[in-house]
């Protein structure tokens, strides 16, 4: 009969826990689609800063690539 009490209090903290680790994944998806969101938009703002300062110095450039490997 002990052994019955333990699983049955292991279910009940095991479902906790469940959610505790579906919070903790669902936190660090969002924190990761922060991340990738902020690297994105910084990498089209450093192009188009690239992009106008070789306009002004009259240098055509080419940048299909950024300066930088993804």
């Amino acid at each position: 009969m002990r052994g019955d009490a333990t699983l049955s209090g292991s279910r009940s903290g095991s479902f906790a826990h469940k959610q505790t680790e579906r919070r903790r994944r669902s936190a660090l998806a969002a924190s990761l689609a922060a991340v990738a969101a902020w690297r994105r938009h910084a990498v089209r703002v450093a192009t188009r800063l690239l992009r106008a300062q070789a306009r002004q110095s009259g240098v055509a450039a080419q940048l299909s690539q950024p300066a930088w490997p993804r």
